[in-house]
């Protein structure tokens, strides 16, 4: 099953993906207007997917015994940023009872000749015991870095929304970030493995290199599903802004005024007093400023 992303360099590339029993392969191939399309190289990923194929993930909810339908193993979202293709897909390592996301980065510099650079997975044991995360979708910004946007659910929480950020030159993905989280379960109606959508999106933001856009289901009570069901799906958009691109409120800033002292060396008359001429200039037209000042040293004559 395959996706596509065009690239800057003439190129247009097409990622499958597969379980060998043993790891995942992707199916690279790309297509050119003047070549058409190239043949066929098999990329194993490694020890990424073992399980039973794929075909069928399901996860858990809290509040019922019904599972969530959460899709298969194929490529489910591309990026390509200077040279570089990047991608996602569900997986199920040795050992895992719950799908898990694995992401990989390919040099694409030269499309004749793919190279895996990097590649990690996503777990959600970060996020709670028996949690499965699935459809993720996958964006690279200005600056090179990458996020995963994708979803989770388990026993004991609802489907909710979250992100991960892989900062340009780093090799690990950060701590799952919840954006968005459902208040109740969904339920269609149907005996078990609920549909949930089939993905969601992540979309680097052209007019801020820090930025990304974001979209994902979840299930909220003000909507009532078929039947009286608790409740029904919802869409969330989120703008996430990394890098140290994220707007200041400049009220919420640690506000040093400027202190100007005019006399800084008074000579005081027993028993009299001196003008210091201090001024003090506040940073905002709102803020009120106050100066106190004790234990000044005098010299007396």
């Amino acid at each position: 099953m395959m996706r596509n992303v065009a690239g800057a360099n003439g190129a247009s590339f097409y990622i499958g993906a597969y379980s060998s029993g043993t790891q995942t392969v992707l199916d690279y191939q790309t297509f050119s207007t003047s070549g058409g399309f190239s043949a066929v190289q098999a990329i194993a990923v490694g020890n990424s997917d073992v399980g039973t194929g794929g075909n069928d993930y399901t996860a858990q909810r809290q509040g019922t015994s019904l599972t969530l339908g959460v899709g298969d193993s194929r490529i489910q979202s591309l990026a390509y940023a200077n040279g570089y293709l990047w991608g996602v897909s569900e997986v199920k390592p040795s050992g895992a009872t719950t799908p898990q996301i694995l992401w990989f980065k390919l040099n694409v510099s030269n499309p004749a000749a793919p190279v895996l650079v990097l590649q990690g997975t996503i777990s959600g044991a970060a996020i709670g015991t028996g949690v499965a995360v699935f459809n993720p979708s996958i964006a690279v910004d200005q600056n090179g870095d990458v996020l995963i946007n994708f979803s989770a659910s388990g026993p004991n929480m609802y489907p909710s929304d979250y992100y991960t950020v892989l900062t340009a030159n780093a090799s690990a993905v950060s701590a799952p970030a919840l954006y968005q989280a459902s208040n109740t379960y969904f339920n269609s109606g149907s005996l078990n493995d609920q549909r949930w959508g089939t993905y969601s999106t992540a979309v680097a933001d052209p007019n801020n290199a820090n930025g990304f856009w974001l979209s994902n289901e979840y299930v909220s009570t003000t909507v009532t599903g078929p039947g009286g069901s608790p409740g029904w799906w919802n869409t969330v958009t989120a703008q996430v802004l990394v890098g140290g691109g994220a707007p200041v409120d400049q009220d919420t800033l640690p506000e040093v005024p400027a202190l100007t002292i005019s006399n800084t060396s008074p000579t005081v008359q027993a028993g009299g007093s001196v003008a210091l001429g201090i001024t003090a200039t506040p940073i905002g037209s709102d803020d009120q400023l106050s100066v106190t000042i004790s234990g000044v040293p005098a010299t007396s004559r």
